[in-house]
């Protein structure tokens, strides 16, 4: 077994294979299909075999329709790849650049602690939702959940050591999330 499967980070699923000569096709959130791009080896976790992982290296890839094609050794025929369909591509949670405000890397963030610049602590990252304008930070404590925005105006630091996200609550945003659930000024 390569790696330790509690510090690795999900950044992409084999979804289907692709021709006959062994592509198969990766889906992913974007930024983690860019870092999957830029490596030489990943780590491959199988379906049927989920408590293993092995390192296996990128022969090749290439952008195809919101994914990658991934061209792995040994993976020679449409069979060969269709038998990856549901594997994970994992890389080491401390072989990623840290999270930053500017450029998230979400598998990173989920789980982390949501904290406003005063100190009032919103739960953790449990989600988020793209949206066209900009994505959507879904944060929960128990029953309640809170739509944060991800924008510039609102994510002000990530704390990397203490898995904290520190944000700046803009007027009116925490009301709209305690109307949404039921809860009223009276």
């Amino acid at each position: 077994m390569a790696g330790d499967p509690a510090s690795m980070i999900v950044i992409g699923r084999l979804v289907r294979a692709h021709g006959i000569r062994g592509e198969v096709l990766v889906r992913g959130e974007p930024d983690e299909l860019a870092l999957l791009a830029e490596r030489e080896r990943v780590h491959l976790r199988r379906q049927e075999s989920a408590d293993s992982i092995e390192i296996v290296e990128l022969i090749a890839t290439r952008p195809h329709r919101g994914g990658l094609l991934v061209t792995l050794p040994g993976v020679v025929d449409r069979n060969a790849a269709e038998a990856l369909v549901g594997a994970t591509i994992e890389v080491p949670e401390e072989d990623l650049p840290e999270p930053t405000t500017d450029g998230h890397l979400w598998p990173q963030l989920r789980g982390y602690r949501v904290v406003t610049e005063e100190g009032v602590d919103l739960g953790r990252i449990d989600d988020r939702v793209r949206t066209g304008a900009n994505d959507v930070l879904i944060v929960r404590d128990g029953e309640m959940e809170h739509l944060i925005p991800a924008t510039d105006e609102v994510l002000r630091e990530v704390d990397p050591e203490g898995k904290t996200l520190i944000i700046h609550v803009l007027p009116g945003l925490l009301e709209i999330n305690d109307k949404a659930h039921g809860e009223s000024d009276a």
